[in-house]
Order: structure tokens, then sequence, then C-alpha cells
């Protein structure tokens, strides 16, 4: 098994949760895409968020968009796929 890091961040353009939540799933899909992680192996995310960033919180957003997909995609498409653009 195999153990790697990886960190990104992103600018939310509004503190509005909508916002919030897209830039989160922006960000976790281009960071399991760019590292070639797959949604299955992942064991520990770390969410951090500037004080004036409150309306909602990142994890929140990867919560949803994980236990969503999970549900709608089979294991090897699940990398959030939806989001990219």
């Amino acid at each position: 098994m195999n153990v790697r890091a990886a960190r990104g961040a992103i600018v939310v353009p509004a503190d509005e949760p909508a916002r919030l939540h897209e830039a989160t799933a922006k960000l976790l899909g281009a960071i399991l895409e760019r590292n070639a992680i797959a949604h299955d192996d992942l064991i520990s995310i770390l969410f951090t968020a500037t004080e004036d960033l409150s309306s909602a919180f990142p994890a929140e957003a990867a919560r949803r968009g994980s236990s969503s997909r999970r549900r709608a995609m089979p294991a090897s498409s699940r990398l959030w796929a939806s989001e990219k653009k």
C-alpha cells in the first residue's frame, strides 16, 4: 500500500454555501485527478478555511459530493468527475 500526501488551495468568490461547496468539489476533483488517487484509496482529508468563509464548511461539501457520487457512480469512476470543466 502506498501512502501519499497532497494539498491544494482554491479561491472562493463569495461566502455563500453554494459557492463554497462548488469550490470544494472542484478542488477535490483536481487533487484526485492530478495525483491519480481513487476515491476509495482516501483515508483522510484535512480541511481548513480562512476566517472570511463561515457560511458552510468544506468538509460538508466533500461529504455531500462523496455520498451522492458513491450511489450514482461505479467504484472505478469515483473521482468527482462531474465537477471537471
